[in-house]
Formats: C-alpha cells, structure tokens, sequence
C-alpha cells in the first residue's frame, strides 16, 4: 500500500507507531496529530451513526480510549503514535475552523517543500 501514495494522499486513523514508521519511507510523509478536547470528541461520537452504544456516558468513552493507549506492540497505542507527530492539529472549533486549519497546514507544507534543497 505504500508504494502507492502521492505527494497529496492523507492516510487517517494511524494508531500504532509501527504504522507510522512503515509511512516515514513516503518521501514528504509528515504525521500530523489532530487533537480535541475529551468532552468535544465524546460528544461527536455520540453524535455518529452507529457508535452511541459504545459511548454511553464520558466515563466509558475515557475508558475505552484509556484501552486504546495500551503498550502492546501490536495493538493499538494512540499516546506513542501522537508522539512521533511533526505537525498538529486543533479540532475544537466548527468544521469551518478546522478547514481552515488543513489549508494553512498545506500551504505551509507547499512553501516548505519548494524551499527545501533538492534530494531532501
């Protein structure tokens, strides 16, 4: 799979620091980490289609993040995983407010990768 992504191509839900290695060897791959806020982002799973068993109040969805950020190589540990970010982003606002935020990630990503010494 890898040796099929372009300059341009997003890669979502990395949650092992394997994967993230496995991703560096995309030349210009950057790992960015979008955070929120644990209310935020309980709240709007909640509000997704399919998931409202599995959150069933803030307790339980910490809870189940908490199994999330195991340390079990082959399991899923999202904490280690957003250590080895190089960018991150906030995803507390509107859409209209991450928006944003991609496009000036992009841009700053463009401008950095034409001022970048060729071969880099």
């Amino acid at each position: 799979m890898v040796r099929r992504l372009g300059a341009r191509d997003v890669v979502d839900s990395i949650r092992n620091p394997a994967e993230a290695e496995a991703l560096r060897r995309v030349p210009g791959f950057v790992l960015v980490g979008v955070t929120a806020p644990a209310r935020v982002r309980f709240e709007r799973a909640r509000l997704r289609t399919g998931r409202g068993d599995a959150v069933a109040d803030l307790a339980s969805f910490l809870a189940k993040e908490a199994e999330e950020n195991g340390s079990d190589p082959a399991a899923q540990q999202l904490e280690a995983t957003f250590a080895c970010r190089e960018r991150t982003l906030s995803n507390d606002g509107s859409l209209d407010d991450l928006r944003r935020a991609v496009e000036t990630l992009v841009a700053d990503l463009e401008k950095s990768r034409a001022s970048a010494p060729q071969g880099s």
